[in-house]
């Protein structure tokens, strides 16, 4: 009998994959260093070229990092994955949110409020 070798991501595996795709959203949303930094509460910004340094899953870098992968999932599915579009949403005014969406996802209160609000606008409210 051949025994199923399982290999369960390592803790740097995880680390790797979420900051290769906050990498790869900031590219996609148009997000500047200082905007990402902002977002991920103050953090080293050079994590978006940084091979070196990645994001812990675990932190609370990590859970905003998360937070913003939810966001982008949803904006991905409103405009069917334009992401000229996805731009100009976070970039316009926001009646139902009271402001910026890209202001507002820089406090973690507004990054929550902005990604439960488009979950439910996807029907996907928590």
């Amino acid at each position: 009998m051949h025994s199923k070798i399982e290999n369960k991501p390592t803790l740097l595996d995880k680390k790797k994959v979420l900051t290769r795709a906050i990498q790869r959203l900031a590219i996609e949303l148009a997000l500047s260093r200082q905007e990402l930094a902002s977002i991920l509460c103050g953090s080293d910004s050079k994590v978006i070229n940084s091979q070196s340094r990645y994001i812990d899953p675990s932190s609370i870098e990590g859970q905003l990092a998360i937070l913003l992968l939810r966001l982008y999932k949803s904006l991905n599915a409103l405009f069917g994955g334009n992401t000229n579009q996805s731009q100009l949403w976070l970039r316009s005014e926001n009646k139902h949110l009271g402001g910026i969406p890209i202001d507002l996802i820089q406090s973690i209160e507004g990054l929550v409020i902005t990604v439960q609000y488009l979950e439910a606008v996807r029907g996907n409210a928590i």
